[in-house]
C-alpha cells in the first residue's frame, strides 16, 4: 500500500449519490484503489463485466454531465483520469496537483469541483484539459463533497475542523461553517434536497443538518466509523456504511430512527442504493461487494471486486 494511504487509509471516503437511482439496470462502476482500476458490474446479472486499468491509487471517482465520462480523484499523485465510459478505457489524466479526493460534476457547464486534502481548498476544474478555473480555502482535510445544482451550494466535509463548509457554487464564496460530529467524511442529500446527511467516522453517529437553517436538527447513532451514506430513491430511508463494525445501518428518515442493521463484507465504504430494490456495498478489505436485498434486509449475494473496492458510481447501461 502507498505510503499516503498507511497514513489515511481509514480516511477514505466512498459516497453514495441519489444520481441514476431510476435507471433501468445501470452499470455500476467501482473504484479498486489497491488494483489500479475502474471494474464496471452488471447490475442486472451481479457479475464483473468488464475491469479498466487506471493509473494507481484510484479514490473517488463521478460520472460526467453527459455520461460518457468517469472522473476520478488520485490523491497521491496530484491527478484526475478520466475513463471513456463508451469505449470503456482510460481516455487521459490531468495532474492538477495537491492531493485531490471528494468530486463532483456540475451538471450545467460539465465542470468539476474538487477538495484538496493537503491544500485545504475546493477548486472548480476545467475538465476538458483540468486548468483550475477558481479555488477557495475551507475547513481542514477536506474530503466528501456534493452539489445541490438546484440551488447551486456546494457542502463540504472538512474532517480535522470536525465541519462542513457550505459554499455558493458559482463563486466558490463561503456562505456558511456548520459543526458537526468527529472526523466527518461522507455526505449525501436527501431527495427533496433539504437535508444533508454527514457520516462522522469518530463519533460513530449520522448529523442531520437542516439546508435551510444550517443547523444540524438531529445526530444519530451508528455503527463504528460510518463512512458513507445514501439515500433510497422514494427518500424515507438512509443507508450508511459502518466500517469497523461490518454492517450498514438503516434509518427511517421521517423520525431519524435505526430500523435495520445488516451484515456485509470486511471494512465496508462505499454504497449505491439502486432502484429501491436493492443496495451494493464495496468491501474494502474483504475484496468484494456486498449486494443487498432491500425488501428482506439481507445478503443475497457476494461479487469480487479486485484488490481493495472503496468508492463506486452509476451510469446507465449502453
Amino acid at each position: 500500500m502507498p505510503s499516503f494511504w498507511l497514513i489515511i487509509w481509514f480516511l477514505m471516503l466512498a459516497l453514495g449519490m441519489n444520481a441514476g437511482k431510476a435507471l433501468a439496470d445501470p452499470l455500476l462502476y467501482v473504484v479498486d484503489q489497491e488494483g489500479g482500476a475502474v471494474i464496471v458490474v452488471d447490475t442486472e446479472t451481479d457479475t464483473v463485466q468488464k475491469t479498466i486499468p487506471v493509473p494507481g491509487g484510484p479514490a473517488v471517482t463521478a460520472v460526467s454531465a453527459n455520461g460518457q465520462f468517469l472522473y476520478t480523484t488520485h490523491p497521491e499523485k496530484g491527478m484526475i483520469s478520466v475513463v471513456d465510459r463508451y469505449t470503456a478505457r482510460h481516455a487521459r489524466s490531468f495532474d492538477i496537483g495537491g492531493m485531490p479526493f471528494g468530486i463532483a460534476v456540475d451538471p450545467g457547464d460539465g465542470s468539476l469541483f474538487v477538495s484538496d486534502w493537503k491544500r485545504d481548498t475546493v477548486a472548480r476544474i476545467d475538465a476538458s484539459d483540468g486548468r483550475r478555473i477558481a479555488e477557495a480555502p475551507v475547513g481542514r482535510a477536506p474530503a466528501g463533497l456534493v452539489l445541490d445544482p438546484g440551488d447551486g451550494r456546494i457542502y463540504v466535509a472538512d474532517r480535522e475542523s470536525d465541519s462542513v463548509t457550505v459554499l455558493n457554487a458559482a463563486g466558490l464564496d463561503r456562505v456558511a461553517t456548520i459543526g458537526v460530529g468527529r472526523a466527518p467524511f461522507g455526505l449525501a442529500l436527501s431527495v427533496d434536497t433539504r437535508r444533508l446527511y454527514v457520516a462522522n467516522v469518530q463519533s460513530a453517529d449520522i448529523s442531520v443538518i437542516d439546508v435551510e437553517t444550517m443547523a444540524v436538527t438531529a445526530t444519530v447513532r451508528v455503527g463504528e466509523m460510518p463512512y458513507s451514506v445514501d439515500i433510497s430513491g422514494d427518500g424515507e430511508l438512509v443507508f450508511v456504511t459502518n466500517q469497523q463494525s461490518g454492517t450498514v445501518t438503516v434509518i427511517e428518515a421521517a423520525g431519524n430512527t435505526v430500523t435495520e442493521t445488516v451484515t456485509v463484507g470486511e471494512y465496508p465504504e462505499g454504497i449505491t442504493v439502486i432502484n429501491g430494490a436493492k443496495a451494493y456495498v464495496a468491501n474494502w478489505f474483504s475484496q468484494d461487494l456486498s449486494v443487498l436485498d432491500l425488501d428482506a434486509y439481507r445478503e443475497v449475494a457476494r461479487i469480487p471486486a479486485g484488490k481493495g473496492p472503496r468508492n463506486m458510481a452509476i451510469g446507465a447501461s449502453r
